[in-house]
């Protein structure tokens, strides 16, 4: 059975995950490298954009993951 973005958004509904948690943390650290490695006076022209666009990247993928967790908390699963 194929399951739809509404049934993937409604198993976001929970109020603690250790696994939702874990990648969290990931993407945490992810970003958190990704910034460095933009900041890094080692890191000059296109490779520093191309750091700020993977750190940027992983930050909205984050929050996009949050705010579908919370529409799901709230009861909101139209897609």
């Amino acid at each position: 059975m194929i399951k739809s973005l509404i049934d993937h958004k409604r198993a976001l509904s929970f109020e603690k995950n250790e696994i939702f948690d874990s990648v969290l943390a990931f993407l945490d650290a992810s970003i958190e490298a990704e910034v460095d490695r933009a900041i890094s006076y080692s890191t000059e022209g296109e490779k520093r954009i191309h750091a700020c666009g993977r750190a940027e990247s992983l930050k909205d993928f984050k929050d996009l993951i949050q705010a579908q967790q919370e529409e799901a908390r709230n009861g909101k699963l139209s897609v």
